[in-house]
């Protein structure tokens, strides 16, 4: 108990998210008795050059504009349990969400470089779709935009792999339509449902946190 309660229990982190408020306070007063002295010296010297004041005015500007993050002891009281599930949540699934970043970029990066290879001699036909694989990095941002963005039309508003289909085969409306199934009711779905998992056990761990807090 005690001070070791205070700085190594449960709320360590919100105790000293505290203490760092009343160290800023502080350091304000103690900026705002300092300022009269600092005038006094500039309007001694006056160099002509940027004064002590003005600095020290643009500091306390700064500090109280800190003070805005006071509002975060807010989520401390039980209304806001749910939002803190969610953050906690987010925050645990961050290492989540750069692994699903390479997972959704491999398959469709292999794609691209299909198109690629097989379209991009042909990218000088302006108008059949082509010309949106004529390289490589272009390729995989078309198949960006039209796997997880769901926006795969050119700059005239056509649907870039229609027109693909129609002008070279539709074997090319086959690749599309099964990457978007893969994608969709595949990867997409599983890491969905990772971040519920991820969720759910950060609201476990928070009930945990909270019944160890108060025994």
């Amino acid at each position: 108990h005690g001070w070791r309660r205070y700085f190594f229990g449960p709320e360590m982190r919100w105790n000293a998210f505290e203490v760092s408020l009343v160290g800023m306070a502080l350091l304000e007063i103690t900026a705002n008795a300092a300022i009269p002295v600092v005038a006094g010296e500039d309007s001694a010297t006056n160099r002509g050059t940027p004064s002590s004041t003005t600095n020290m005015l643009s500091f306390l500007r700064v500090l109280r504009l800190v003070r805005i993050v006071r509002i975060l002891r807010l989520v401390r009281l039980a209304m806001f349990k749910d939002l803190m599930m969610m953050i906690n949540g987010a925050l645990g699934g961050v290492k989540t969400l750069l692994w699903s970043m390479l997972l959704i970029a491999v398959p469709l990066y292999s794609v691209a470089l299909l198109l690629r290879e097989s379209l991009g001699e042909n990218a000088d036909d302006i108008g059949t779709g082509a010309e949106y694989f004529k390289e490589l990095p272009l390729a995989f941002f078309t198949m960006v935009r039209c796997i997880v963005a769901g926006e795969c039309n050119t700059h005239e508003g056509k649907p870039i792999f229609v027109l693909v289909s129609s002008c070279y085969g539709w074997g090319y409306g086959a690749i599309y339509c099964f990457t978007v199934v893969l994608m969709t009711f595949g990867l997409f779905n599983v890491i969905v449902a990772i971040f519920v998992e991820n969720t759910l056990a950060a609201a476990k761990y928070n009930d945990a946190r909270q019944k160890k807090a108060a025994t």
